[in-house]
């Protein structure tokens, strides 16, 4: 090789070192984070108290579990048995605007639906896991157990104007909540299920079909009735670009980068609100039927009297 090519491939290899030192993350030291900037620490500690009681609440949906879990076998004996007309009742019968209710069943193969490959999701997302642990940020590698759940869907259209014609339907967006829960340790057979929130998984997908533009988040809190949130992790891909994968704990809480601040406070505290409200909604339409037949059924009774 001669001494041409060679000066000029050698600023190419030193460019690509270069670059491959500054595409590494940058890990945080929060201990000094914790010195340096008290307000933002007990700022974001507020955030997670918010945040705690938002799971605390959801965690009480463990019934409907059971009850959508009866529906879809409900569901597919009415496809065997279309003429049997049990098969129609159901216990969850009305949901809010936009919105649809499944019993799931904790599957890694589906939760990285649109994001990449499970097997290679988990690999690269138990290697930010080592790294933070490394980094004196404990964490646990990311596991899945098989847990039942309830998933409860908003949707929308995404709307513009082309041409001359308004209001064209161009794609569409979703945001989702599934929340899984574990039996009790001891739990009886004949006793009512006591079922314990122990996943949370948040999935945001933004279809820009017309444009070609897809964005698919998957936010993932192993742990959401404990203190620490530092094991949030988040899946991100943006159309056919490599998945991006973030955890919350190594991400930086100081004034000119606020980022684990911001995400509690601004998306995922306002979010699991958001959630909450809907699943109230979801459990009371559930009862709307026995109450409804109640109703009518004391007014009936009242018209006895009425000689």
């Amino acid at each position: 090789m001669n001494s041409v090519i060679k000066k000029a491939i050698l600023p190419l290899v030193l460019l690509a070192a270069v670059g491959s030192v500054m595409a590494q993350p940058r890990y945080i030291d929060r201990a000094v984070e914790k010195d340096a900037y008290p307000n933002l620490q007990v700022a974001e500690a507020r955030q997670e108290a918010n945040i705690q009681d938002v799971m605390k609440r959801l965690s009480d949906f463990q019934h409907l579990v059971e009850m959508a879990r009866e529906d879809r076998i409900t569901n597919f004996n009415k496809i065997k048995e279309p003429n049997n007309f049990q098969h129609t009742l159901k216990n969850i019968t009305f949901t809010p605007r936009n919105t649809y209710v499944r019993y799931v069943r904790e599957d890694a193969e589906n939760i990285f639906v649109g994001i990449g490959d499970k097997d290679q999701m988990l690999a690269q997302a138990n290697e930010k896991i080592a790294l933070a642990n490394q980094h004196k940020i404990a964490l646990k590698n990311l596991e899945f157990k098989q847990r039942d759940g309830i998933e409860l869907t908003q949707f929308e259209f995404m709307r513009e104007t082309v041409g001359t014609q308004c209001c064209v339907a161009v794609g569409s967006r979703r945001k989702s909540i599934s929340l899984y829960y574990r039996q009790a340790a001891n739990q009886q057979p004949e006793a009512q299920q006591e079922l314990t929130l122990d996943m949370v998984i948040i999935r945001v997908v933004e279809d820009h079909q017309r444009n070609g533009v897809k964005n698919v988040e998957v936010i993932i809190d192993p742990t959401p009735l404990d203190e620490d949130m530092n094991d949030i992790m988040v899946f991100q891909r943006y159309n056919v670009h490599v998945p991006q994968i973030s955890v919350l704990g190594a991400m930086s809480n100081t004034t000119n980068y606020p980022h684990r601040y911001r995400f509690k406070k601004k998306f995922y505290n306002r979010l699991n609100e958001h959630f909450y409200r809907l699943m109230m909604l979801v459990d009371n339409y559930a009862s709307k039927g026995d109450n409804d037949y109640n109703e009518k059924l004391i007014e009936e009774v009242e018209k006895t009297l009425e000689y």
